[in-house]
């Protein structure tokens, strides 16, 4: 019959039980709050926060929180109910600071630091504000930063690019054909070693025929299992060779990009080589640091280096948290209301079930 609110705030130890120790330990809090007892013969659901007693720290947080929530909502008058603080997002969002160590764009007053605080949200991350509006806390200010200087640093340290712009096609066509490749030079060593063997290791056609009545367009992964080119016992790749569908476009790059135009195979030794070429390009796009911004581009990034309002930021956070217990003690309104309302009845019916009995 008791609002299971006011039993969780009155059940002061949390066993989920209302003992002795908790109707004692409530009545000396609530009691101890208000001028005039007799308030919470009542069982309101409201307050003049005027009846408050502040010659008390509980009396004082209580009333000085009530105020603010009464600023928040706009409410004019000193009466506040718990219609007031049902709806704690409302209570905090015309606020700039609500103590939760969370800022938005709101609690900045300065276009770039709006910008920056939503940049930092879609980059790097972001959480809830009790306004229930989307935020940045320190952590994601200085993670944000730390970013902006690793991916400026690793720009900067770009070597140069041994195929121009179509390096990054050779780097990905070489990675998606090296292992192909070395299994071609691999069968061709072993049916050198071993000729009777050339058949063995060549295309099947049986494989072909296997499949030749399906739809072949599906059967990529078929096909791509079937060595690069023809086995000929030759250690090399010719490089007009008829080179299995599969695995052609990225031939075709390296074909058209990392080979001599004069070039008319491929040995292993010269597909070394292009790994050599391409060593110090790949370690560095291995190294790559603060992949959180690159989307934002070069620019931006130094941009927002240059800018510099990383300590403007966690001052805006050290402010908000500046107000945490003050924020905090809303709930403890919340808490107070409940209990005003509902410990009477509880009281009243602990031990003689005073309504069940009338």
């Amino acid at each position: 019959e008791i609002s299971d609110k006011s039993l969780k705030y009155m059940d002061c130890d949390g066993d989920g039980k209302i003992r002795v120790n908790d109707v004692v330990s409530v009545s000396k809090w609530i009691t101890g709050a208000l001028k005039d007892k007799d308030l919470l013969l009542k069982c309101s659901d409201s307050i003049d926060i005027n009846n408050i007693d502040i010659t008390n720290e509980v009396g004082l947080k209580l009333y000085n929180s009530a105020k603010q929530i009464l600023e928040n909502l706009g409410k004019e008058g000193t009466v506040i109910s718990l219609a007031d603080t049902a709806d704690i997002t409302a209570i905090f969002a015309k606020t700039r600071f609500n103590g939760d160590g969370i800022i938005t764009a709101a609690t900045a007053d300065d276009d770039t630091l709006k910008a920056t605080i939503d940049t930092i949200a879609s980059t790097i991350g972001s959480a809830t504000d009790r306004s229930g509006e989307q935020g940045v806390g320190a952590d994601n200010i200085e993670a944000f930063y730390t970013a902006l200087a690793d991916y400026s640093a690793w720009c900067n340290a770009m070597p140069q690019m041994p195929f121009g712009d179509n390096t990054d096609a050779v780097v990905e066509a070489y990675n998606a054909l090296d292992q192909k490749v070395r299994d071609f030079f691999m069968r061709s060593k072993l049916a050198a070693f071993s000729p009777g063997s050339a058949t063995a290791l060549d295309i099947q056609t049986s494989s072909i025929e296997a499949i030749s009545t399906e739809n072949l367009a599906v059967k990529s992964a078929d096909i791509a299992a079937y060595p690069l080119t023809h086995v000929s016992g030759k250690a090399e790749i010719d490089i007009n060779a008829p080179i299995n569908p599969a695995w052609d476009k990225y031939f075709q790059t390296i074909k058209a990009v990392a080979i001599d135009a004069d070039t008319a195979t491929i040995t292993e030794a010269a597909w070394d080589a292009i790994a050599t070429k391409l060593a110090e390009y790949t370690a560095w796009k291995a190294a790559k640091a603060g992949a959180a911004v690159e989307a934002l581009g070069i620019d931006s990034v130094n941009a927002f280096i240059q800018q510099n309002n990383k300590a403007t930021l966690l001052d805006l956070v050290a402010q908000d948290l500046a107000v945490k217990e003050e924020s905090e003690n809303i709930e403890m309104v919340d808490r107070f209301l409940y209990i005003f309302r509902d410990f009477y009845r509880l009281v009243k019916n602990f031990v003689t079930l005073h309504d069940f009995y009338d």
